[in-house]
């Protein structure tokens, strides 16, 4: 690496930083580590290696962040789509408009009258077809007048997937045919 900076006319200069010097709990931690590291054996053998250690130390913090996801109160629509913090699961999209539909629908907060309506941006949060309230699942499920959740229902039997508000948004080949199928942006 040296002769390769050099070639190419770069001028080297090793320093060296005295960072411990002067900090007792350093120096001593210093030491100790010195001591240690003539030793012929170890003393105690803890019987886990360092990239054994890292994974339990990952899967302590994954427990602890599932707990508190699972106690959080907020942020429950996504729960429901996602109940697990750790999702080995990339969804990948076709387009940018269908991965953009995906997540504001995935998160519950898409351009749909009942969410409008929590942001004062509708009078009454209600579907304009059917006079419910038009949640996502009224919008890909439950409306018996709009087409949307009649094509959502086929494009479910025909992908054999459970005609769920979970697995609708799991599933990208039906979040594209829903892309697809909105005559709104959502």
């Amino acid at each position: 690496m040296i002769d390769l900076l050099h070639n190419i006319n770069s001028q080297i200069s090793v320093v060296w930083v005295p960072s411990h010097i002067g900090i007792t709990g350093n120096e001593r931690a210093d030491r100790l580590a010195n001591m240690d590291s003539k030793r012929p054996h170890i003393d105690i053998d803890v019987g886990v290696e360092v990239q054994e250690m890292y994974g339990r130390v990952d899967a302590y913090i994954n427990k602890l962040c599932q707990q508190a996801w699972n106690n959080e109160t907020t942020g429950r629509h996504f729960y429901n789509v996602q109940p697990g913090v750790v999702s080995r699961d990339r969804i990948l999209f076709e387009t940018r408009s269908a991965e953009v539909l995906a997540h504001r629908l995935r998160l519950g907060k898409c351009r749909l009258n009942s969410y409008l309506h929590k942001i004062a941006l509708h009078d009454t949060g209600t579907c304009d077809s059917c006079g419910e309230a038009e949640t996502i699942e009224h919008y890909l499920i439950n409306c018996s007048q709009d087409e949307i959740a009649a094509a959502v229902k086929n494009i479910c039997n025909q992908q054999r997937t459970s005609f769920t508000i979970p697995s609708i948004l799991r599933q990208t080949t039906v979040l594209e045919a829903i892309r697809r199928l909105t005559h709104r942006q959502l």
